[in-house]
């Protein structure tokens, strides 16, 4: 209200009367029942012409022109009796300096305050206004009209079904995709949509959407149609007036998705699991003991190694031999209890990774044994009978080691030695284990020492036929003595050196002799080198040609003999190997 004092007799009233009144676009006052001016704000006494003083406590009448205080007197006070309110009564207001200003006047009597007398809250508004206001309501309602109509439309040509219902879950708007999603019979208009939604999604999607209605807050829900076995994406939005609804058919997108779910399922199978026999593989044999070391748990790590595996491979053939391994592996995975963890490392390679269990030890090797009975009992593949063996290594944390390299390592030495002493037994490292590759490692780093300081003698043998051959030759032949390790043939110095890893130093001490004497002895028809390890023959091709490129040696004098353990399985890579003779010019 304005900001200046009402009359003295009326400040209990006035005081009563709304502030923000002050701030209203029209002219706004309160008259007692007599019509005498009790409160007004500062737009009436812009519209009057005068100040406060000059209009509190006179009678509204007073402020008009003569002809509108006729029109005042007999409408104003007889509609206010009779009906309590008057609208818009078109008058002139008579401002000080002569100008008549037309207004429209509404008012209502006020008998809100039972204790106190009636009032008479009276705006007025220039006649101006009023056409500017209608003009200015007129084409706001154009613009939401204009809007309304561009709504419907994206709600029409949207391919989401667009849902509407009051408090009592009536329908109240549908767009052309909900009728067809549900069925235009369905969704006659005032029907229950509750209804109809349970007609197509069940009684469970119905009581959950009415739970997410009730709650209040809007909520997205993924619903399953039985019918045809759709997927639709809910979103709803609670309001007072009812609910909002925005369904989308997300089928095609959800079996999409499936799909790509299963595809990363399988690659991580593949990644973990061996293909062939259906158990995990070495990485993820790997990636479980690297997971109870680093947990400091206790672990037991079994080797197996398959006993006449190969001899059924190339007899039977692969298909025969890929069964087998299937079979084996069904026997593994049989065998084991919840806590192994059983793998396939490659070939006929296999790891178990044992749960520790009372009995320590023997507990882990009476379980070792039960798992190499299993896997040695016959087997009938495509109608052959089949028979195998197992030699199981085993190690143990923290006792052999800590680190997966050393575990991995003690059990292939454990199972080493059980290939070397019959097969079909169970062995796990011990202290005398322990030495004997402490003892293999020194006679490695001194029979290292001894090559690079020339102190493995070379000699030829006379008299030798090869293959039948009627020529004779010479056959190298190598010592070694040493005061630790005792005496060395060449068979022993072969496989110490490729078991020790420096076979390529060999490789080079044996060529660099063969050239020497095949020049020395130039009346031998040829020399002859004996081959006992396999992984010799992937380092002499260099070293031969190397020698026989820097000197006048005829590479036809020279030969190999190759010992049926330095044959490889593999015949074509026996092929590969040979090919260095062919090379040489045999």
């Amino acid at each position: 209200m304005s900001a200046a004092l009402p009359h003295p007799r009326l400040v209990a009233t006035a005081a009563s009367y709304d502030d923000m009144a002050d701030k209203a676009p029209c002219g706004l006052a309160v008259l007692d029942k007599h019509g005498f001016i009790q409160a007004l704000n500062e737009r009436f006494l812009t519209l009057a012409g005068v100040n406060a003083d000059g209009l509190l406590g006179r009678r509204m009448v007073e402020i008009l022109a003569p002809g509108s205080r006729v029109l005042f007197e007999a409408q104003f006070g007889p509609l206010l009796l009779i009906q309590g309110q008057v609208a818009e009564i078109a008058l002139d207001i008579a401002r000080p300096d002569g100008a008549r200003l037309p207004i429209l006047l509404n008012a209502a009597v006020d008998r809100s305050d039972p204790g106190e007398e009636p009032t008479i809250r009276v705006a007025l508004i220039e006649a101006k206004d009023r056409r500017r206001y209608e003009t200015e309501l007129l084409a706001e309602r154009r613009r939401a009209q204009n809007l309304s109509e561009q709504l419907n439309d994206v709600l029409e040509s949207t391919t989401d079904a667009v849902l509407a219902v009051d408090r009592t879950w009536r329908l109240t708007f549908a767009n052309r995709h909900a009728h067809q999603l549900f069925d235009r019979m369905r969704l006659a208009a005032g029907c229950s949509f509750l209804t109809a939604f349970e007609a197509i999604a069940g009684t469970s999607a119905s009581v959950q959407l009415q739970a997410c209605v009730a709650a209040g807050v809007p909520t997205t829900l993924d619903i399953y149609l039985p019918d045809g076995g759709r997927w639709l994406d809910c979103h709803l939005y609670p309001g007072l007036d009812g609910a909002r609804f925005f369904l989308r058919d997300v089928t095609e997108r959800r079996q999409a998705e499936d799909k790509l779910r299963i595809a990363h399922a399988e690659a991580a199978h593949r990644a973990t699991h061996d293909a062939l026999t259906g158990l995990k593989n070495r990485a993820a044999f790997t990636e479980a003991v690297e997971a109870r070391l680093s947990r400091r748990e206790p672990i037991i790590v079994a080797l197996i190694d398959l006993d006449r595996f190969k001899p059924v491979n190339d007899t039977y053939g692969h298909a025969v031999g890929d069964r087998l391994l299937q079979a084996v592996a069904g026997r593994i995975r049989g065998g084991v209890r919840p806590g192994d963890f059983a793998a396939r490392l490659g070939g006929d390679e296999f790891a178990v990774i044992i749960e520790p269990q009372s009995g320590g030890r023997e507990g882990a090797v009476e379980f070792a044994a039960r798992l190499r009975n299993a896997i040695s009992a016959v087997y009938s593949i495509d109608g052959h009978t089949i028979t195998l063996g197992a030699s199981i290594g085993i190690s143990m944390s923290p006792e052999h080691g800590v680190s997966i390299g050393e575990l991995y390592h003690h059990a292939d030495l454990a199972l080493y030695r059980v290939k070397h002493s019959g097969r079909n037994a169970v062995c796990v490292f011990d202290a005398v284990l322990r030495q004997e590759l402490e003892e293999q490692e020194s006679l490695g780093e001194d029979l290292r020492r001894a090559l690079a300081e020339g102190k493995p003698s070379i000699f030829l043998v006379d008299g030798t036929a090869i293959n039948g051959d009627a020529t004779v030759g010479s056959v190298i032949a190598m010592s070694w003595s040493d005061p630790r390790h005792g005496r060395f043939g060449v068979r022993e110095i072969q496989r110490v050196v490729c078991a020790a890893g420096f076979a390529h130093e060999l490789s080079r001490y044996f060529a660099d002799a063969l050239g020497r004497l095949a020049l020395e002895c130039s009346a031998t028809p040829f020399i002859a080198l004996p081959i006992h390890v396999s992984s010799l023959m992937n380092h002499l091709e260099a070293d031969l040609l190397r020698v026989t490129n820097e000197s006048s040696l005829d590479p036809s004098r020279l030969r190999l003999i190759m010992t049926d353990d330095a044959i490889p399985i593999d015949q074509a890579s026996l092929r590969d190997q040979l090919g260095v003779l062919k090379t040489l010019g045999y």
